[in-house]
């Protein structure tokens, strides 16, 4: 996490986000420059100097030069410091022709995506849209935010914005509640963040709880809370009239729900640290609704977490769909008969969505699928994931 009040945070995050999600064009171009592989200790200096000349448009060429190679210097490597100028100044003087032979690379250079990633979404929706994903997934995500309906509405919000020359357009996919902010808002100075009046978070992250339904004086569980959004958007639909246990399995990040509680007076909210996927963990209770918003391989929302793209492996989905099973096992036994019960990701991977949906019911019968969304930018105008909703038996 970069401090809020560090010098020039701006650029910082500018350069750290855009050179994870640009790694695999980077690394060619380094490659490119360089006749033998860069020492490990002078990589992240070339990676910023050369995410300025590739991938911004509002740094002047010798400001970028000088401050990298500046940078070199006092970190104690002044004998890098001709090699870090000499492939800088090449990149300038070449970046057209460098830009147009990129452009030939394959796609998994060319998007910076790793293969398997392309070739997975290539099969599931076709190769013109596994690159319209690859390159949503490098474009700088938008800040949303959700309309507390209690507190304003959708007008009301869009005027004072206007007023204060903020960029702002209904969403696409949740028109009715949410707003995209253009960039560089600092939320905490807009109309109604201290009243509470909107919260920051995704379009997608609205559906999961709509196809929850969570109603006024029923007890709902948020079994994996963390930072609360949903949370909140739970307590909001239920009027704050009954009881939303939030449950995480980190205290730490347990924290942010109970500070959203607090500043949008969802007074019915009450947290509990525990592991959701062990039932011994659980409210000993039963409720209305259980929300289950899986951890996941993220593949939904690269644009906010670049770096999960190169974590991504056929290990890393099969351990998560072992722990979205073991989560469905525990937090069904806390549901209702008749209740119902949402299970969500924010991934894109059908092993960790539908697959696992249907294997889990095939030996859960008291639990049918009701119904499900599946969300796949860009089209959407929002983040991608997978949701669905299960009733339990009478």
């Amino acid at each position: 996490m970069i401090n809020r009040d560090v010098k020039d945070r701006g650029f910082i995050v500018e350069t750290t986000y855009g050179i994870i999600r640009h790694k695999a064009e980077l690394d060619w171009i380094i490659r490119t420059l360089s006749s033998s592989q860069p020492d490990n200790a002078i990589l992240p200096y070339l990676q910023v100097g050369l995410y300025q000349v590739f991938m911004m448009d509002n740094v002047e060429d010798y400001a970028l030069v000088n401050e990298t190679v500046d940078a070199v210097r006092s970190v104690g490597m002044k004998g890098l410091t001709g090699f870090v100028n000499g492939v800088l100044r090449t990149a300038l003087r070449q970046k057209d022709s460098i830009l147009a032979r990129l452009e030939r690379q394959p796609p998994a250079t060319r998007y910076s995506h790793p293969e398997l990633l392309i070739r997975r979404w290539t099969a599931q929706h076709g190769e013109e849209k596994a690159i319209e994903l690859c390159k949503w997934n490098n474009s700088r995500p938008s800040i949303t935010m959700r309309i507390r309906h209690s507190k304003t509405n959708m007008d009301e919000m869009l005027t004072q914005l206007s007023a204060m020359d903020v960029e702002a357009s209904k969403n696409a996919l949740m028109p009715n509640d949410c707003i995209d902010l253009g960039h560089g808002v600092k939320v905490t100075d807009l109309p109604g963040f201290a009243d509470g009046c909107f919260m920051i978070q995704d379009a997608s992250t609205l559906v999961p709880v709509k196809l929850l339904d969570p109603k006024p004086g029923e007890t709902v569980l948020d079994a994996c809370a963390a930072p609360g959004g949903k949370t909140i958007h739970i307590s909001d639909s239920m009027g704050g009239v009954g009881k939303v246990v939030a449950m995480d399995v980190s205290e730490r990040r347990l924290a942010a729900v109970n500070d959203n509680a607090t500043r949008t007076g969802a007074t019915n909210v009450k947290t509990t640290t525990g592991d959701a996927s062990n039932s011994t963990s659980l409210p000993k209770e039963k409720f209305d609704a259980v929300l289950v918003d899986a951890p996941c391989t993220n593949t939904g929302v690269l644009r906010r977490r670049p770096e999960g793209k190169w974590r991504f492996s056929k290990g890393s989905l099969q351990s998560s769909a072992t722990v979205q099973r073991s989560l469905l096992d525990a937090c069904s036994s806390v549901v209702k008969q008749g209740g119902r019960l949402v299970y969500s990701t924010c991934s894109l991977e059908p092993e960790e969505g539908e697959t696992v949906v249907e294997r889990w019911l095939n030996s859960n019968t008291d639990f049918k699928l009701s119904d499900s969304k599946y969300i796949v930018p860009p089209g959407s105008g929002s983040d991608g994931g997978y949701s669905a909703l299960l009733i339990k038996s009478e």
